[in-house]
């Protein structure tokens, strides 16, 4: 990425209301987080580890940070391979692709019928995956930009988090119901099924075999499903 393709604010501005949503570039400059003031912010940590936010030049004119593709709160984003765009997903149902620097507009790949909930890459076959408020759970190829699965969920729940963990085939989805279902993304099907004891905010998994869950006010460690 060219240093001449961003140009830096002097001062870090925050939203005024809740962030939803944030993800690291792969390199780990930059990061990005989405909310309920619908746009997205990219940011980057300087020498002195402060946070910057950088803001995209177009048409010559410095302008607010990544878009303002969405017409809704930001749900899920997340970094794409290569680091230059961030896709997000929003209530307003649009999973959207926006690049961090200047030139080029927001791409809306998919339009939904009913808010977006939450959103993660699997990297090795650079899907994204999306679930909705009620409880479909979808997965769009970057490559063929097409979908290639879908699962559905009988209460009709909203998906609220979801992880695909490193070096697996797997897919994590945890709802609102306090549901939590392995995917199986090679063969489509739903390997696994258990209940938590609360609704998570949050899941990530760091490792083929480790995830973290934030939930009823705490961290804990779980193992991933085994296949």
């Amino acid at each position: 990425m060219s240093s001449d393709a961003l140009a830096p604010s002097n001062k870090i501005v925050l939203p005024r209301r809740r962030i939803n949503c944030v993800s690291f570039s792969p390199c780990g400059r930059y990061f990005a987080a989405g909310g309920d003031d619908f746009i997205i912010r990219v940011a980057s940590a300087g020498d002195d580890c402060s946070l910057r936010v950088w803001r995209g030049v177009t048409g010559g004119t410095p302008t607010s940070t990544a878009s303002h593709s969405h017409a809704e709160a930001v749900a899920g984003l997340r970094f794409l391979p290569g680091g230059a765009e961030v896709a997000s997903a929003g209530l307003d149902g649009k999973l959207v692709i926006s690049p961090i620097s200047g030139g080029k507009n927001p791409k809306i790949l998919r339009k939904e019928s009913e808010g977006l909930s939450a959103l993660e890459l699997w990297t090795p076959g650079e899907l994204l995956a999306f679930g909705s408020v009620k409880g479909g759970l979808k997965g769009w190829s970057l490559g063929s930009q097409r979908e290639v699965f879908r699962f559905e969920h009988t209460q009709k729940v909203s998906v609220l988090c979801l992880c695909a963990p490193p070096g697996t085939s797997l897919l994590l989805a945890a709802y609102a119901d306090r549901s939590f279902r392995t995917f199986d993304l090679k063969t489509k099907t739903v390997a696994a099924e258990t209940n938590l004891l609360t609704a998570p905010l949050a899941l990530v998994s760091p490792s083929e075999s480790q995830i973290f869950l934030a939930e009823g006010g705490k961290i804990s460690e779980r193992s991933v499903p085994k296949l």
